[in-house]
Formats: structure tokens, sequence, C-alpha cells
């Protein structure tokens, strides 16, 4: 698989091309269930990743430029160079997949780190990924960072995937719906 996503890296803005290689082994004799964790995978890389920012959760200020920006941003643990958004993927794509297909290889390549190849398998220490958060999410969410907008009051679907139609057999949840309620600041009121 190849996806182009945005970095921020030493306090510059770069896009990469990635190139994403996977071993899969099947966790279900279910076909249907295979074939909906499969286009998971592709919907993740594809949809949600593609195009996005990745950069590391302490550059709050970047982050929310960026979200002002209107621009998907996937915060990390770390710095986001390539063998942490490798680790990134082979937790969240196993996430996804909930047992139905089972990462056990994933190697990760861009074009701004020469193309090299970093491989990740089971036997990996997992380091800052050990924590939970969105990463360990079985859902299509690449972040934990909320909106930004604080003027409008809004009914807001909680993205689920549902939403794409790959919900497994047995889940007919009907998606849920939030309040939000944002205060207005008073120049927005005049």
């Amino acid at each position: 698989m190849t996806f182009r996503a945005g970095v921020h890296f030493n306090n510059r803005y770069f896009t990469c091309e990635y190139s994403l290689n996977l071993w899969l082994t099947t966790g279900t004799t279910n076909i249907h269930e295979q074939n909906v964790a499969l286009s998971r995978i592709q919907k993740l890389i594809y949809h949600e990743l593609t195009d996005c920012v990745f950069i590391a959760q302490t550059d709050s200020k970047q982050i929310k430029l960026y979200k002002a920006a209107h621009m998907r941003v996937s915060e990390l643990p770390e710095e986001p160079l390539d063998q942490i958004i490798g680790i990134m993927l082979y937790c969240k794509l196993n996430a996804v997949t909930e047992g139905r297909l089972r990462i056990h290889d994933l190697e990760l390549a861009s074009d701004q780190g020469d193309m090299m190849f970093y491989c990740h398998a089971e036997e990996e220490n997992i380091g800052p990924f050990s924590v939970q958060s969105w990463w360990h999410d079985p859902g299509p969410k690449i972040s934990n960072i909320k909106g930004t907008d604080k003027r409008i009051v809004a009914m807001q679907e909680r993205m689920g995937w549902s939403h794409y139609g790959l919900d497994w057999e047995e889940d007919n949840i009907e998606p849920v719906k939030e309040s939000v309620v944002l205060p207005f600041r008073k120049d927005d009121t005049e």
C-alpha cells in the first residue's frame, strides 16, 4: 500500500509518500469478516491517514494551528519519524481488524527516509504505544484531538465503522449522537 501524508518535524511541514507492506494471517474462517477487516485497513490508510498531518502530541500550539486550518491531525507520543509511524500502524491496524486478520509483520518506508524500510513485528517492544490511546481503539479514529469551533451548537455523530458500512455481522448498533454545546464569546453575539 502507498499513501501520502504530512509530517510536522523540527518546526517544519513536510509531505511524505509512504510505502507499507503487511504480512497477515487470518483469525476467522468467516470470509465476510476477513473482507471487512481488510476493508477497514484500506479505509484507515486511504481515507483517514492519507493527507493527515503526523505530529508529536507535545506540539499543542502547532496542532491548534493545523486544526484551525481544517487539516486532519494525527498526534503521536513522539516525533513522527518513520519508525514511530510504523509502530503506530502496527498497533492501530491490529486494533481495527479485531483479531479477524492479524498483522504479524509490517514494513514502512518513506521518501523522506530514503525509502529505507523499518520492520515491526509481534516480538517488538512498542515503547510509548503501550499506553492505551487511539492507536489501540478498534474504530477509525486517528487522534484524541477534539474539534476547535467554539461558536456553534452541534449534534455530532461519533464516527465508527458503521459510518463506512464496515461493522461485523453481529454489530447492528445505531450510531450514538451526543449534544455538544459550545460557549459563545462576547464578540460572536454582536
